[in-house]
Protein backbone atom coordinates (compact mmCIF):
# COMPACT_ATOMS: atom_id res chain seq x y z
CA UNK A 1 0.00 0.00 0.00
CA UNK A 2 2.83 2.51 -0.46
CA UNK A 3 1.76 4.20 -3.77
CA UNK A 4 -1.96 4.74 -2.84
CA UNK A 5 -4.49 7.80 -2.81
CA UNK A 6 -6.10 8.69 0.84
CA UNK A 7 -9.20 7.72 -0.38
CA UNK A 8 -8.13 4.18 -1.63
CA UNK A 9 -6.08 4.01 1.88
CA UNK A 10 -9.46 4.64 4.00
CA UNK A 11 -11.53 2.60 1.50
CA UNK A 12 -9.13 -0.47 2.17
CA UNK A 13 -8.83 0.34 5.54
CA UNK A 14 -13.02 0.30 5.72
CA UNK A 15 -13.11 -2.89 4.14
CA UNK A 16 -10.43 -4.68 6.28
CA UNK A 17 -12.43 -3.53 9.59
CA UNK A 18 -15.66 -3.71 8.07
CA UNK A 19 -16.89 -6.63 10.77
CA UNK A 20 -15.35 -5.15 13.79
CA UNK A 21 -17.53 -2.36 13.00
CA UNK A 22 -20.90 -4.22 12.77
CA UNK A 23 -19.79 -5.59 16.05
CA UNK A 24 -19.16 -2.32 17.32
CA UNK A 25 -22.42 -1.07 15.89
CA UNK A 26 -24.14 -4.02 17.32
CA UNK A 27 -22.66 -3.65 20.71
CA UNK A 28 -24.12 -0.19 20.82
CA UNK A 29 -27.42 -0.70 19.86
CA UNK A 30 -27.15 -3.82 22.51
CA UNK A 31 -26.34 -1.11 24.83
CA UNK A 32 -28.70 2.11 24.23
CA UNK A 33 -31.88 -0.91 24.11
CA UNK A 34 -30.80 -2.32 27.64
CA UNK A 35 -31.96 1.74 29.03
CA UNK A 36 -28.72 1.84 30.90
CA UNK A 37 -29.06 3.78 34.05
CA UNK A 38 -27.22 6.80 34.09
CA UNK A 39 -24.33 5.74 36.07
CA UNK A 40 -23.90 3.18 33.39
CA UNK A 41 -24.19 5.86 30.65
CA UNK A 42 -21.82 8.11 32.46
CA UNK A 43 -19.14 5.57 31.91
CA UNK A 44 -19.77 4.85 28.41
CA UNK A 45 -19.50 8.58 27.48
CA UNK A 46 -16.11 9.35 29.94
CA UNK A 47 -14.01 7.18 28.14
CA UNK A 48 -14.81 8.99 25.13
CA UNK A 49 -15.17 12.19 26.01
CA UNK A 50 -11.35 11.67 27.78
CA UNK A 51 -10.63 10.24 24.44
CA UNK A 52 -11.64 13.29 22.24
CA UNK A 53 -10.24 15.93 24.93
CA UNK A 54 -6.57 13.95 24.42
CA UNK A 55 -7.24 13.97 20.77
CA UNK A 56 -7.54 17.62 20.82
CA UNK A 57 -4.51 18.48 22.79
CA UNK A 58 -2.17 15.93 20.81
CA UNK A 59 -3.12 17.22 17.38
CA UNK A 60 -3.19 20.95 19.00
CA UNK A 61 0.64 19.64 19.66
CA UNK A 62 1.87 18.35 16.45
CA UNK A 63 0.19 21.56 15.14
CA UNK A 64 2.19 23.55 17.26
CA UNK A 65 5.32 21.59 16.31
CA UNK A 66 4.50 22.13 12.51
CA UNK A 67 3.65 25.59 12.56
CA UNK A 68 7.58 26.96 12.37
CA UNK A 69 8.00 24.64 9.13
CA UNK A 70 5.38 27.13 7.40
CA UNK A 71 3.84 24.27 5.29
CA UNK A 72 0.35 25.94 5.10
CA UNK A 73 -1.30 22.62 3.81
CA UNK A 74 0.18 20.73 7.20
CA UNK A 75 -1.01 23.71 9.19
CA UNK A 76 -4.40 24.11 7.67
CA UNK A 77 -5.53 20.32 7.59
CA UNK A 78 -4.16 20.18 11.86
CA UNK A 79 -6.01 23.25 12.24
CA UNK A 80 -8.92 21.58 11.37
CA UNK A 81 -8.65 18.97 12.82
CA UNK A 82 -7.90 20.61 15.94
CA UNK A 83 -11.64 22.06 15.12
CA UNK A 84 -13.25 18.70 14.48
CA UNK A 85 -11.24 17.22 18.02
CA UNK A 86 -13.06 20.12 19.92
CA UNK A 87 -16.12 19.82 18.30
CA UNK A 88 -16.38 16.13 18.96
CA UNK A 89 -14.86 16.92 22.96
CA UNK A 90 -17.60 19.26 23.11
CA UNK A 91 -20.61 17.17 21.94
CA UNK A 92 -19.85 14.40 24.13
CA UNK A 93 -19.36 16.84 27.28
CA UNK A 94 -22.67 17.99 26.60
CA UNK A 95 -23.86 14.26 26.62
CA UNK A 96 -22.48 13.57 30.06
CA UNK A 97 -23.43 17.13 31.18
CA UNK A 98 -27.52 15.87 30.49
CA UNK A 99 -26.59 12.60 31.83
CA UNK A 100 -25.71 14.14 34.99
CA UNK A 101 -26.80 17.54 35.28
CA UNK A 102 -23.29 19.00 35.97
CA UNK A 103 -20.68 20.48 34.41
CA UNK A 104 -17.74 18.02 33.24
CA UNK A 105 -14.87 17.93 35.82
CA UNK A 106 -11.87 17.12 33.10
CA UNK A 107 -9.48 17.10 35.21
CA UNK A 108 -11.35 14.38 36.92
CA UNK A 109 -12.24 12.81 34.32
CA UNK A 110 -8.56 12.29 32.96
CA UNK A 111 -7.46 11.29 36.04
CA UNK A 112 -9.96 8.61 36.35
CA UNK A 113 -9.12 7.39 32.54
CA UNK A 114 -5.94 7.67 33.27
CA UNK A 115 -6.15 5.39 36.51
CA UNK A 116 -8.19 2.64 34.43
CA UNK A 117 -5.11 1.62 32.76
CA UNK A 118 -6.96 2.20 28.89
CA UNK A 119 -5.14 3.68 26.53
CA UNK A 120 -6.30 6.98 25.23
CA UNK A 121 -6.19 9.36 22.32
CA UNK A 122 -4.12 10.00 19.12
CA UNK A 123 -0.67 9.43 20.96
CA UNK A 124 -1.82 5.55 21.46
CA UNK A 125 -0.22 5.55 18.12
CA UNK A 126 3.34 5.87 18.79
CA UNK A 127 3.91 3.11 20.42
CA UNK A 128 2.80 0.73 17.46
Amino acid sequence: MLNVSTKEFVNQIEKDNEALFQASEMQVEAFFKANPSPEALFEHFAGRCANEYMNMVEVSERLLEVAPTGDRQKIKTLARQVLDEAEHFDLVAQVIERVTGRAVDIDALLKSEQESGSAKGARILENM
